[in-house]
């Protein structure tokens, strides 16, 4: 009876000991391994697209500030949206230069890799 229990408690401990795994989150949102674990768990789908949404959420807030602090530019009117490094302008601006000048302070901002300009003249009643 006493082989039995020591048994059983040697397979509860060996069991525990190997079961036992932990992960490491990096600063990309990705799973990593650490030097106790086995098999790296990949984030799920909707992990994925909630970490993607947030870096398109603050790609867009870094391209609306650097619109807002741009002198000579009056982006008050201007959408900003971001997907994946594609950033689109939408809106009006008062002046004619400044459409070219949105466009260019966009693509100055880390992180942009293309933009497609929508922003127009507003029409003057």
């Amino acid at each position: 009876m006493l082989k039995n229990h020591l048994l059983a408690a040697c397979c509860a401990a060996t069991l525990a000991l190997t079961v036992n795994t932990s992960f490491a989150q990096s600063n990309d949102g990705k799973m990593e391994m650490d030097s106790t674990t086995a098999v790296e768990q990949p984030l799920t789908i909707k992990q994925e697209k909630k970490a993607q949404r947030a870096a398109n959420h603050a790609l867009a807030k870094r391209v609306r500030v650097a619109l807002d602090k741009t002198k000579g530019l009056d982006s008050s009117d201007i959408t900003v949206l971001a997907k994946g490094g594609v950033v689109s302008l939408e809106g009006t601006v008062p002046d004619d230069k400044q459409i070219p000048l949105a466009e260019s302070t966009t693509k100055s901002v880390s992180g942009v890799d293309s933009v497609t300009n929508y922003v127009r003249l507003a029409i003057k009643n």
